[in-house]
Protein backbone atom coordinates (compact mmCIF):
# COMPACT_ATOMS: atom_id res chain seq x y z
CA UNK A 1 0.00 0.00 0.00
CA UNK A 2 1.33 3.65 -1.28
CA UNK A 3 0.78 6.95 0.74
CA UNK A 4 1.18 10.36 -0.88
CA UNK A 5 1.80 12.93 1.10
CA UNK A 6 2.56 16.57 0.61
CA UNK A 7 6.46 16.88 1.89
CA UNK A 8 7.65 20.28 2.96
CA UNK A 9 10.43 21.68 2.68
CA UNK A 10 12.26 24.14 5.53
CA UNK A 11 12.25 27.06 2.34
CA UNK A 12 8.01 26.83 2.61
CA UNK A 13 7.71 26.77 6.12
CA UNK A 14 9.86 29.71 5.92
CA UNK A 15 8.05 31.42 3.34
CA UNK A 16 4.70 30.66 5.44
CA UNK A 17 6.30 32.00 8.32
CA UNK A 18 7.24 35.22 6.86
CA UNK A 19 4.13 35.93 5.47
CA UNK A 20 2.27 35.31 8.93
CA UNK A 21 4.10 38.30 10.19
CA UNK A 22 2.40 41.85 10.29
CA UNK A 23 2.96 44.32 7.85
CA UNK A 24 5.62 47.22 8.81
CA UNK A 25 8.94 47.76 7.46
CA UNK A 26 10.92 45.51 9.98
CA UNK A 27 9.46 42.56 7.95
CA UNK A 28 11.09 43.21 4.48
CA UNK A 29 9.66 41.15 2.06
CA UNK A 30 13.04 40.52 -0.14
CA UNK A 31 14.82 39.83 3.43
CA UNK A 32 18.68 39.59 3.58
CA UNK A 33 19.42 36.11 4.69
CA UNK A 34 21.98 37.03 7.19
CA UNK A 35 19.63 39.40 8.96
CA UNK A 36 18.53 37.59 12.53
CA UNK A 37 14.85 37.41 11.64
CA UNK A 38 15.78 35.82 8.17
CA UNK A 39 18.14 33.15 10.06
CA UNK A 40 14.95 32.70 12.88
CA UNK A 41 12.95 31.96 10.24
CA UNK A 42 15.15 29.69 8.30
CA UNK A 43 15.97 27.66 11.59
CA UNK A 44 11.88 27.50 12.28
CA UNK A 45 11.39 26.36 8.76
CA UNK A 46 13.73 23.50 9.01
CA UNK A 47 12.36 22.37 12.14
CA UNK A 48 9.06 22.41 11.01
CA UNK A 49 9.32 20.82 7.97
CA UNK A 50 10.94 18.06 9.84
CA UNK A 51 8.04 17.41 12.07
CA UNK A 52 5.59 17.56 9.10
CA UNK A 53 7.56 14.78 7.40
CA UNK A 54 7.92 12.76 10.75
CA UNK A 55 4.53 13.05 11.13
CA UNK A 56 4.00 11.52 7.66
CA UNK A 57 6.46 8.59 8.55
CA UNK A 58 3.97 8.22 11.47
CA UNK A 59 0.65 7.66 9.37
CA UNK A 60 2.89 5.14 7.50
CA UNK A 61 4.01 3.30 10.70
CA UNK A 62 0.64 3.15 12.04
CA UNK A 63 0.04 0.79 9.47
CA UNK A 64 0.87 -2.76 10.46
CA UNK A 65 1.12 -4.05 7.00
CA UNK A 66 3.33 -1.10 5.87
CA UNK A 67 5.65 -0.40 8.84
CA UNK A 68 9.30 -0.65 9.88
CA UNK A 69 10.85 0.98 12.51
CA UNK A 70 7.49 0.64 14.57
CA UNK A 71 7.69 -3.32 13.54
CA UNK A 72 9.57 -4.28 17.28
CA UNK A 73 6.91 -2.02 19.20
CA UNK A 74 3.68 -3.52 16.98
CA UNK A 75 5.19 -7.23 17.46
CA UNK A 76 5.38 -6.50 21.29
CA UNK A 77 1.82 -4.82 21.56
CA UNK A 78 0.45 -8.22 19.40
CA UNK A 79 2.05 -10.90 21.64
CA UNK A 80 4.74 -11.57 18.15
CA UNK A 81 6.50 -13.42 17.70
CA UNK A 82 3.92 -16.28 18.31
CA UNK A 83 5.27 -18.95 20.52
CA UNK A 84 3.73 -21.37 18.79
CA UNK A 85 4.87 -20.89 15.55
CA UNK A 86 8.34 -20.27 13.78
CA UNK A 87 9.06 -16.40 13.72
CA UNK A 88 9.20 -15.03 10.98
CA UNK A 89 12.86 -13.20 9.91
CA UNK A 90 12.13 -11.30 6.77
CA UNK A 91 10.53 -8.04 7.06
CA UNK A 92 7.53 -8.75 4.79
CA UNK A 93 6.44 -11.90 6.62
CA UNK A 94 6.65 -10.05 10.01
CA UNK A 95 4.12 -7.97 8.57
CA UNK A 96 2.12 -10.71 6.84
CA UNK A 97 2.03 -11.79 10.55
CA UNK A 98 1.28 -8.80 12.28
CA UNK A 99 -1.52 -7.31 10.58
CA UNK A 100 -2.92 -11.70 10.33
CA UNK A 101 -2.85 -10.83 13.98
CA UNK A 102 -4.01 -7.58 14.45
CA UNK A 103 -7.20 -8.46 11.83
CA UNK A 104 -7.65 -11.79 13.63
CA UNK A 105 -11.51 -11.94 14.53
CA UNK A 106 -12.74 -14.86 15.90
CA UNK A 107 -15.82 -15.61 18.35
CA UNK A 108 -17.49 -18.73 20.23
CA UNK A 109 -18.36 -19.97 17.66
CA UNK A 110 -17.39 -23.79 17.35
CA UNK A 111 -16.82 -23.22 13.92
CA UNK A 112 -14.17 -21.19 14.38
CA UNK A 113 -12.23 -23.17 16.47
CA UNK A 114 -12.46 -25.92 14.42
CA UNK A 115 -11.22 -23.79 11.31
CA UNK A 116 -7.91 -22.25 13.51
CA UNK A 117 -7.22 -26.10 14.18
CA UNK A 118 -7.64 -27.25 10.36
CA UNK A 119 -5.46 -24.24 9.61
CA UNK A 120 -2.42 -25.90 11.83
CA UNK A 121 -3.09 -29.43 10.49
CA UNK A 122 -5.51 -30.89 13.16
CA UNK A 123 -8.85 -32.25 12.25
CA UNK A 124 -11.08 -31.84 15.59
CA UNK A 125 -14.86 -31.78 16.94
CA UNK A 126 -16.25 -30.05 19.98
CA UNK A 127 -18.61 -31.13 22.66
CA UNK A 128 -20.06 -28.93 24.75
CA UNK A 129 -22.03 -30.57 27.58
CA UNK A 130 -23.25 -27.61 29.02
CA UNK A 131 -26.02 -27.55 31.42
CA UNK A 132 -27.26 -31.63 30.49
CA UNK A 133 -24.57 -33.05 32.46
CA UNK A 134 -24.17 -30.74 35.63
CA UNK A 135 -24.34 -27.71 36.39
CA UNK A 136 -20.26 -28.30 37.63
CA UNK A 137 -19.66 -28.49 32.99
CA UNK A 138 -21.70 -25.33 32.61
CA UNK A 139 -18.43 -23.63 30.84
CA UNK A 140 -16.91 -26.64 29.71
CA UNK A 141 -15.84 -28.19 26.30
CA UNK A 142 -14.19 -30.88 25.07
CA UNK A 143 -12.15 -30.60 22.13
CA UNK A 144 -11.81 -34.69 20.28
CA UNK A 145 -8.87 -34.83 18.29
CA UNK A 146 -8.14 -38.41 17.37
CA UNK A 147 -5.48 -37.88 15.14
CA UNK A 148 -2.93 -36.22 18.04
CA UNK A 149 -4.02 -38.11 20.97
CA UNK A 150 -3.78 -41.91 21.84
CA UNK A 151 -4.61 -43.73 24.41
CA UNK A 152 -2.80 -47.16 25.95
CA UNK A 153 -4.85 -50.14 24.66
CA UNK A 154 -4.29 -53.71 26.34
CA UNK A 155 -3.29 -56.09 24.02
CA UNK A 156 -1.23 -53.60 21.82
CA UNK A 157 0.67 -50.95 24.38
CA UNK A 158 3.62 -52.56 26.29
CA UNK A 159 4.24 -51.86 29.80
CA UNK A 160 5.80 -48.78 30.71
CA UNK A 161 4.03 -46.65 27.85
CA UNK A 162 1.82 -43.58 28.89
CA UNK A 163 -1.67 -43.86 29.04
CA UNK A 164 -2.30 -41.09 27.12
CA UNK A 165 0.19 -39.50 24.76
CA UNK A 166 0.05 -36.53 22.94
CA UNK A 167 2.21 -35.54 20.12
CA UNK A 168 3.93 -32.19 19.51
CA UNK A 169 0.90 -30.81 17.17
CA UNK A 170 -1.48 -32.06 19.62
CA UNK A 171 0.34 -29.80 22.17
CA UNK A 172 0.28 -26.93 19.88
CA UNK A 173 -2.93 -27.12 18.89
CA UNK A 174 -3.78 -27.56 22.65
CA UNK A 175 -1.81 -23.93 23.78
CA UNK A 176 -3.31 -22.13 20.71
CA UNK A 177 -6.96 -23.31 21.87
CA UNK A 178 -6.02 -22.68 25.83
CA UNK A 179 -4.56 -18.74 23.97
CA UNK A 180 -7.63 -18.19 22.30
CA UNK A 181 -10.52 -19.64 24.38
CA UNK A 182 -13.46 -17.37 26.13
CA UNK A 183 -11.84 -16.58 29.29
CA UNK A 184 -14.61 -17.93 31.26
CA UNK A 185 -14.11 -21.59 29.83
CA UNK A 186 -12.23 -24.55 30.54
CA UNK A 187 -11.43 -27.36 28.05
CA UNK A 188 -10.18 -30.60 27.77
CA UNK A 189 -8.08 -32.55 25.66
CA UNK A 190 -9.62 -35.85 24.59
CA UNK A 191 -9.08 -38.62 21.61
Amino acid sequence: MAYKFFTATGEIYRLMLHRLCPPGSIWLKNEDPDRRWAKLLYGLGDEMSRAHNRANDLIVEMDPRTTTELIDAWERVAGLPDPLAPAPTVLADRRLALHARVTAYGGQAVAYFIAVAANIGVTITITEPGLTVDIAWAHWWWIHAPSVVTRFRVGVGRVGDPLIAVSALGLRMYALMQRIKPEHTITMLLD
